[in-house]
């Protein structure tokens, strides 16, 4: 089984180095949600990607590449980039399908059987205290959509909610359900009156005092030392990501 997932940068699922369009194994630079998501596929299926070298991470800029790429008969699409509400968050799923299939393909030697295949998308779904309410609601739908309209049965949308910096923020805090969901509802303008980015940084210089990581080193770090955990994170957003990947991993 192979896992297919881009994100939006180093700080989350991670990137390649050497600027490639996708990789796995060495030419990784893992975030600390790639963590995330082999912990929930080892604990699953006992089976951790990461370790077996088979944990894909495509870049942002191929999935933009791919759907330019992408033409349906004389239907004519509007511009990928150009895309600023949910549709971009569609377009950006059936990107990582067609992606996905196509490293399958790539995988897959002649008279075997194909590997099984999960692609997970990550974005942060931003929003403000002044944004309709219900949008990441829509975004996670446009997700959801965008995988179905390639016929790819095990897509994932994992959103977070505002950004992935509540997430983590959750798990060092040790939050009840009830604090988490406060926690979403915050806004992650960094000129809020209390930043979750910088919330997040207080946290783990309380952790690592003086310390010199960079930031992906940091969010990693955390990950890596148990201050954040799968129990102990349950922002809505991130237990909804939490249920739905362990569904499709018990049709696998």
């Amino acid at each position: 089984m192979i896992v297919v997932a881009s994100g939006e940068g180093p700080t989350d699922i991670g990137i390649c180095n050497a600027f490639r369009n996708y990789c796995a194994g060495d030419l990784l630079a893992l975030g600390p949600f790639a963590l995330l998501i082999d912990d929930i596929v080892e604990a699953e299926i006992f089976y951790s990607p990461i370790d077996n070298e088979s944990f894909y991470v495509v870049s942002r800029s191929y999935l933009s590449q791919k759907w330019k790429q992408k033409k349906r008969g004389s239907i004519r699409f509007p511009g990928f980039k150009s895309q600023k509400g949910s549709v971009y968050f569609e377009y950006n799923a059936r990107a990582l399908s067609i992606v996905a299939t196509e490293i399958v393909e790539s995988l897959t030697s002649q008279g075997e059987a194909p590997p099984r295949v999960i692609a997970i998308l990550y974005r942060d779904s931003d929003g403000s205290n002044s944004s309709p309410k219900g949008e990441w609601q829509t975004k996670y739908d446009s997700i959801v959509r965008g995988f179905a309209q390639e016929k790819f049965p095990h897509g994932v949308a994992m959103l977070a909610k505002p950004i992935g910096e509540s997430w983590l923020i959750s798990g060092c805090l040790q939050l009840n359900a009830s604090q988490a969901i406060a926690l979403e509802a915050r806004s992650p303008n960094s000129k809020a009156a209390v930043p979750l980015k910088g919330q997040l940084e207080n946290e783990i210089e309380a952790r690592y005092p003086h310390h010199t990581m960079s930031s992906t080193e940091s969010m990693v770090a955390l990950i890596n030392d148990q201050h954040v955990t799968l129990s102990n994170i349950l922002t809505p957003s991130f237990m909804k990501f939490l249920t739905d990947l362990r569904a499709v991993l018990a049709t696998i």
